[in-house]
Order: structure tokens, then sequence, then C-alpha cells
């Protein structure tokens, strides 16, 4: 009947004695020292809080706070609630990272292995009969953390494994976050704690857990009518008749409520139920670039001849997805309610390695950026997280939709484990993802991981794809990226091969690709000391920069690397000219290309990577200009990329590329330098299509002089791309970096 918010500032944490997982005990006794604590939260974080530890961002502090991963910690806090004669009290916890057990009192709940699974336990007898307890959670240390068993092959597979860029094998263990093992854009850092959210469930006799409204299977794109199949998990301490009352209502818009009424006849302890309801004339979900993304708030009350038992709220969305072949391949093309929709989009990884301190105004804030910039889809990349709710709430209002990937991820060499208590844990695992996510209108597509085979993990990747099947089955499933058309394109940047090289790419589907660049100075300052910032050394390494690549790719700008502030702006000029070739040649490929997945959008601590907003969320130049390469209108230029100097001519071919489904006439094409219009043509913009226009011989007067093109209606400008001539790479792809791209390609098949 309601549901009370446990995660606050009433916490308190305390280090543990070191005790193996099968510690069954309760040394609470023991803690010396009670820390006010966040919760959601992770330890480092509260000791931080409590200056306990220096800043693990900060420099190179890294390796001093390594050791509070390694202990056991204890957290707690008092919980008062006095419950009324037939109210039960449940308490979920969403993810504990990573091994915990839960206690009320001296009462030992439950202990749990997995970050991504809920824990859920009823303390009805407590506070019933007490009306306030201690709830504590223990929580161990990496002690504990899952280990591959050594065996004779062990040093040359770790040996192999480095030369692929295959990180710390032993993560491959269990199904903690990988990226905290170390990745090469986020740190070494074993965050434990509460990181997600606590909630304390009051009901009646009969509790409602969960409520899943989805479009029954085989419908197509609703139109006068949906017909949902509305499953609901209750939990009944004894068998009794009941109805539901069920609403819709429109969360983003204004529309009489629908009402239904169904009976249920409840048996005793916890069971689901299906009931089907019709919606009439439903409001799609859209993405934003093709419509409104509609909201709907699903309310359910649950009676019996007593009156009431409970209720719960869930917000939907009703749309159809589907992938499709792109023309005359086998590639992948989203269809988004019945129409194509070519995806621009950006591989998201954890906005914090403490994810526990993310709040949702953060998640909002990262979406929105996501958003301005023009994507339509964040790849949420499995080295990191089943995010927290908050940021597929966000997803689901600003109309992106989310390339969900479970937590598998760069199993190049090695194989996943066969043994019954990793199966185990992946069943759990994964079924905990499906059941928290399926009811966000937002999540387009379940990917069962990033960069593993399929072939030699198909013993895991079934596990995956059964529990998508018996708890969604309304969205597509692939079993890892890349995968049958879908292609990481890394020969720029770890093949250190030009970025005139995209243009070579003829994949249906690229969802991976991008350059490292330096993030401007006011952000190197605030993590690296006054000595490490100029020259790079050991700081920007300790950071993620790859220090030869960024020189290997910045150096082509010229001699405006003498300082800090030139370094950085030629990486960042570096990564931009590289995005824009590649964005703009898959685009042009529109029918044979159903999309591109920039690597990467943001940072989970302050580093030299490849993402486009960095930690602080200042942006990168190439974020700066992302919104005219990932307009759904786009003006193109494909022309030679070469070093022009002043007398020489230009050829290219002028294209369009309209991802919108509204058709534009009476334009003008103008390509311009300075105020010198170069050339121009009339133009009627067709919907939903990518044609070439013209090919022109354009002379170059001043090279230094940014080429414009632009499109015009009347007096409006419908889009808009600058070019600057001065930008070109010399160099080739060395043979090693080509020859270890192809290995790394042929494993993952």
């Amino acid at each position: 009947m309601t549901t009370l918010d446990l995660g606050n500032g009433a916490w308190e944490l305390g280090e543990a004695p070191l005790q193996p997982a099968e510690f069954a005990g309760d040394d609470r006794s023991a803690v010396e020292e009670w820390l006010p604590a966040r919760v959601p939260g992770n330890v480092q974080d509260d000791l931080l809080r409590a200056g306990r530890i220096l800043d693990p961002y900060y420099g190179q502090n890294l390796a001093d706070c390594a050791w509070v991963g390694q202990r056991d910690w204890w957290y707690r806090r008092r919980l008062a609630c006095r419950l009324e004669p037939g109210q039960r009290a449940f308490v979920t916890f969403a993810g504990v990272d990573y091994r915990s057990a839960v206690f009320a009192d001296k009462a030992r709940l439950g202990y749990h292995e997995g970050m991504f699974s809920p824990q859920t336990y009823e303390l009805t007898p407590m506070l019933a009969q007490r009306g306030e307890i201690e709830l504590a959670v223990r929580v161990w240390g990496a002690a504990t953390l899952p280990r591959l068993p050594d065996t004779p092959l062990r040093r040359l597979d770790d040996a192999i494994a480095r030369l692929l860029h295959e990180r710390h094998r032993d993560r491959l263990a269990g199904l903690k976050c990988q990226m905290h093992y170390g990745w090469d854009f986020a740190p070494s850092l074993l965050s434990l704690g509460i990181w997600d959210d606590v909630t304390l469930k009051i009901s009646g006799p009969a509790a409602i857990l969960d409520v899943w409204p989805a479009l029954t299977p085989g419908q197509s794109v609703p139109g006068n009518e949906a017909q949902l199949c509305l499953r609901l998990e209750i939990d009944s301490d004894t068998p009794r008749p009941t109805y539901l009352e069920v609403t819709a209502r429109g969360l983003t818009f204004d529309a009489d409520p629908q009402r239904f009424t169904t009976a249920l006849d409840l048996r005793a302890g916890r069971h689901v139920y299906e009931t089907v309801v019709t919606l009439r004339n439903p409001r799609l979900w859209q993405p934003w670039d093709r419509g409104r993304p509609d909201l709907y708030s699903l309310s359910v009350v649950l009676y019996d001849a007593g009156g009431l038992l409970d209720s719960a709220e869930v917000n939907f969305g009703v749309r159809r997805v589907r992938l499709l072949p792109n023309a005359g391949a086998s590639g992948l093309r989203f269809e988004i309610n019945g129409q194509r929709e070519f995806i621009r989009g950006l591989n998201w990884v954890p906005a914090d390695s403490l994810p526990g301190r993310l709040r949702p105004t953060d998640y909002i804030a990262l979406v929105s950026l996501a958003r301005q910039a023009g994507a339509n889809l964040l790849r949420v990349w499995g080295g990191g997280l089943r995010e927290r709710r908050a940021f597929y709430d966000a997803c689901d209002r600003a109309g992106l939709l989310v390339w969900q990937e479970f937590p598998f991820a760069c199993v190049f060499w090695g194989r996943l484990p066969r043994h019954a208590t990793y199966l185990n844990l992946v069943r759990q695992e994964s079924a905990a993802i499906v059941r928290a996510l399926r009811a966000h209108p937002c999540v387009a597509l379940w990917c069962g991981g990033n960069e593993l085979s399929p072939r030699r993990n198909r013993h895991v990747l079934k596990i995956v794809e059964a529990a998508i099947r018996e708890l969604d089955g309304t969205r597509p499933f692939r079993p890892a990226s890349p995968w049958r058309g879908d292609h990481h394109s890394w020969d720029v940047w770890h093949g250190r091969a030009p970025a005139g090289a995209y243009r070579r790419d003829r994949s249906h589907f690229v969802s991976e690709l991008g350059l490292q660049a330096a993030p401007d100075v006011e952000s190197l300052r605030c993590f690296l000391p006054a000595e490490q910032l100029w020259p790079p050394g050991a700081g920007w390494t300790e950071h993620n920069a790859g220090l030869a690549k960024l020189r290997h790719y910045a150096g082509d700008d010229g001699d405006n690397m003498h300082d800090l502030p030139a370094f950085v702006a030629a990486s960042q000029r570096a990564q931009a000219r590289a995005l824009q070739v590649a964005i703009e040649h898959l685009r042009r490929r529109k029918g044979r290309c159903g999309g591109l997945v920039l690597w990467q959008f943001d940072d989970p601590w302050p580093a030299i990577s490849w993402s486009l907003i960095d930690y602080y969320r200042r942006p990168k130049l190439a974020y700066r200009l992302l919104p005219q390469w990932y307009s759904p209108l786009l003006v193109s230029l494909d022309y030679a990329l070469r070093r022009y100097k002043a007398g020489d001519v230009l050829h290219g071919d002028v294209w369009i590329v309209n991802d919108g489904l509204e058709a534009q006439a009476g334009c003008e094409l103008r390509l311009a330098m300075g105020e010198t219009i170069l050339w121009s043509a009339p133009v009627d913009v067709a919907r939903d299509e990518s044609w070439r226009i013209a090919h022109v011989a354009l002379p170059i007067a001043d090279p230094r002089l940014p080429l414009r093109l632009e499109l015009w209606q009347g007096a409006r400008r419908l889009a808009g791309n600058d070019y600057d001539l001065t930008l070109y790479e010399a160099r080739r792809m060395r043979l090693f970096d080509w020859a270890r791209r192809r290995v790394v390609d042929w494993l993952l098949k």
C-alpha cells in the first residue's frame, strides 16, 4: 500500500574482521568504529567523505586506496515501522556489490552473491512484534571474489590475453562489473557496498511484488487498440478470492483514464498471474526523432471482501521493435513501430567507477546531453552495469533507445566457466536483469555481451537467451557484439590507421569506433598535480592515456604541440576529424548500413580517453560538433582527404541524408568558403533516404578557411556542415597492428 525509500543518510559503516565466504556468523560486535554512510553508495566514497582515504581519482592515489576493496564491511541502520494488524513488510535491496548477508537484529535473513540481482526479505514478524529493528548488511571484500582455477596453461593464456587486450582474467569467474578490475579507460577499483536502491514495502495480507504490462506476442503495430498482457507477481498469506482494479493514465499527455476490473483467485505463497486488458486508442512511444515518447502510468489495486489488500504502479510505453536485415545483407536494421530507424548511437559506460555515488539528477543530466547531441540510442556496454532505474526512466522520457548488454565483456581467447555454480549465477543474474528492465520501452535490444565468441561461449548465452524468452519475449536478442553484420571498427586508433581508413568500411552496422582525446586543460587540472600536467608522463598514463597513439594522431596537426593547451587542442581536433569522416561515410551508406554507435560517450573517472564528455561533464570538441553530424538531416561532402594548398581544386560528391519521415521541398544547397559561395543547386529533400546530389569541383583560394556546406529552405537553415581542409593524415597502418586486429576479428566469430 506504500513503499518507503530507505536510501538516505541514516546508515553507518564499519570495518569487519576478514572472514571466508562461508562465514555465517554475526561479527558486528568486532567493529571498532562506525562512520556515517550513504545508501545507495560505496564503501570507498564513505571513507573518502570521512577523510580516511585520499581521493582515488586524483593524481596517483589509486594504489593507496586499494586496501579498501580487500577488507570486509558492515552497514547498519535503525528501522522503526509499527505495523497494523494484517499488514506485512518486505525489504528489497536492488543491488549489493558483491557478496553480502542481510540481518534483522540478530537474525540472518539470507546470504547473496551477485551485483545485479535483488534481495527481498519479509520483515513482518519482527516489525509486528517490536516495531523497531536494526537492519544490517555484511559485505565481503575482494578476498572472497571468485577466482579462475590455476592451470599449467594459465601463464600462456595470460600472455596471449594481454597481447589481445583481454583484461584481468579472474574477472571472468564472477558477474561483478567487469570494468572494476581495470580497463583501458577505467581504474582498477574493486568497489563494494550497497550501490542500488533499498526500499521497504508495506502491504496488506497479499502483496503485489512486481507488475509488468506488455504488448501480447505477435501483435503488429497497434492501431485503435492494443492488447496488453498484464503479468503480476503476488505473495498472499493464504488462498483468497480477489479482484483487481487496473487504471491506465497518460503520464506524458492528457487523456481520460481507462479502467479495467478482473477477478483473481490467489494461492498461498508467491506466484505469477496473468490477465489481458485492451487499451483503446493507444498513444505510441516513439524515439524522439520520429515522434513523441509517450508514456502511460498503470496503477493496480488489489481487493478482497475485506477491502484493500495492496496497490502498485508502473510506467510503460506502447511500442513494437524488430530487427531486420539491411538491403541485400544479413546485417541489422532497427524497426520501431513499423518504421526503419537508422541508429546514431553512443556507447554508454558507467558514469562513475563508484556507481553508488550517482543520483537520479546525474542520469538525467547525462541522458539530456546525449539527446542534445542528436543521438537516438545508447548502448549499455557489457563491461559495465545493469544501470539503476533512474537511467532507464530518463531514457524513457527522452525518447532514447537502449541497447542493453549482459555483464560479459572481452573474452577473446578464454572461455567463460562451465561449472554449475557459475552457470546458476548466470541464470540468477540474467533473470534479474530482464525483470528489472522489461517494463521500460526504451530498451529495444538485448545483447549477450561485448566482444566474446558466441560459439565458444554458447553454454552461457543459451542461459541468457532462455531467461529472455521466459521473462520477456517482446524484444530481439543478439548473442554478442560484434556478431553477423555488426562490426567493431578499431583499425583507426588500435591499428594506428589514418582516419581515411573508415571510408573502406563496408559493414552493415558499426557498434564501436573512436579515437582518444585529452579533456580540456581545466579538467586536467582537477585530477593531475601541476608538476604532472606537462609534458605528458606517468600521471597521464595512470589515467589511461595512450600517449604513443595520442601523439601519433595529434602530431598531424603540425607544430602546435609545444605546450599543454596546444596538445589538448590538437588531440581534440584529431578525434573530431576522425569521427566526422566515419559518421558521414556510414550515414551515406544508409540502407546498406543500419547505424553506428560511437565509442564512447562518458567517463567513469577522470581520464584521457575516447569519451566525448569528460568525467566533469565538460564537452570535447567532437561533442560540440556532433549535433551537425548526428542531426536527422545531414548534408555531407565526400572528398579526397589530402593536404590542400592555395590554387588546388577540390573534387567531391555532395550528399543529403534524411533520417526523418518528412520531405522538404523547395530547398537550396550551398558550398561556401568565408563569404564566397562556390557552388549552389536547388533540391527537394526526400524522406528517410540517402542520395548523392552532385559532383563538384571547387577552386581553393585559402585552405585555412573552413569549407561550409548548408541546406536552406527560403530564409530557414535546415542543416549545415563544416570541413577543415588543413587536417590530413599521411600515415599508414603498421603490419603488426593490422595482423593483431585480424586475429581479434577471427576470435570473435
